[in-house]
Parts: structure tokens; C-alpha cells; sequence
């Protein structure tokens, strides 16, 4: 509906498909770059997906993709909600090729780290990340021997934390 602004998908299903962001200002680092992103052999399957007025809501029902990193996502799944105030994953599900397999909720106010008046967040954790995944997301902030040295077991990954840039509650850390 173009006069409401309103775009809906009933089911999306994409297959084989590419995806790169760029932030071409920005220096390339090792590992997962966060500028300079390249995802392919995405296949996606979605419903729910729904966009009106700076409001999207959508059902991931399964995705797989590779990053350039090598990060290899197995499985994704789980609904994502975002307004122009607010940021929601209440219930996402990630298993990599490499053994890590989390659980997570997120709801974040868009303003969460402003300096003067910031929103609140709030994120719960649960699982477990593979070696290899660990290495790829730190790149070169974890030192070489360190990173050598890590056990083949998969680092468990249990947090709960509240708050805002000013006041912020960790539990289960």
C-alpha cells in the first residue's frame, strides 16, 4: 500500500544470494571487518516481513551465509523488530560451522548511548562460541600467542546485562 507507506512480504525466500556493505572511509582490519562486511551463499527464508512508517518487523525462519572472515553461519533464525526509537532481537537463535551455538535476546532504545539523556538496553545471552569463530571476531585485538594457545573447547557464554551508557547492571557475566 504506497499511499500508507505500508510494504509487506507474506514469504521471502532467497537462495544463493550476495551481500556486501562497505564503508569505504574506514580502514580494513583482520577478521570479522564490521566496514567492510561481504556475505554470499546466503539462502533466507522470512515471513512476516512487514515495513510502515520507519517500523520493520520480521520472522526469520532459517538463514545460512559465509563471510569473507570465514565466519560460517549453520543457522539463523529468530524475529528482529526495529522503529525509529527502538531495536529488538527478542528471541535469535545463531549456530556456526565452527561449534558456536547462542541464544540471545536484545531490546535497545536507538538512543541507548547517548551522552546527555541516554535510552535504556537490555541483552541475555546464553551458549556457547567455537575457537574458530572466537579468533575470527577478535582479529587482530587478540594477540597471535593467545589466540595459539586457545583450548579446542568452545568458550561458554552466559550474560545478562541492564542499563544504559551511565548505569549498567551485569549479572551472570
Amino acid at each position: 500500500d504506497l499511499y500508507q507507506g505500508l510494504y509487506s512480504v507474506g514469504h521471502l525466500d532467497w537462495n544463493n544470494g550476495r551481500l556486501q556493505y562497505d564503508r569505504n572511509y574506514e580502514p580494513k582490519v583482520e577478521g570479522l571487518d564490521y566496514s567492510h562486511l561481504s556475505l554470499d551463499a546466503i539462502k533466507l527464508k522470512a515471513d512476516s516481513f512487514r515495513y510502515c512508517n520507519s517500523k520493520l518487523d520480521m520472522k526469520i525462519l532459517a538463514a545460512t551465509f559465509r563471510e569473507k572472515s570465514g565466519l560460517a553461519v549453520e543457522n539463523l533464525q529468530g524475529k528482529l523488530a526495529m522503529d525509529s526509537t527502538r531495536f529488538a532481537l527478542p528471541d535469535l537463535n545463531l549456530k556456526t560451522e565452527a561449534g558456536t551455538e547462542l541464544s540471545l535476546a536484545y531490546d535497545m532504545d536507538l538512543h541507548a548511548f547517548d551522552d546527555t539523556q541516554p535510552g535504556k538496553f537490555g541483552m541475555q545471552l546464553k551458549g556457547q562460541i567455537g575457537k574458530q569463530d572466537l579468533i575470527t571476531i577478535a582479529g587482530n585485538s587478540l594477540p597471535r600467542e593467545l589466540a595459539r594457545r586457545w583450548p579446542a573447547k568452545p568458550l561458554i557464554a552466559v550474560a545478562d546485562i541492564q542499563g544504559n551508557l551511565k548505569n549498567a547492571a551485569i549479572k551472570n557475566l
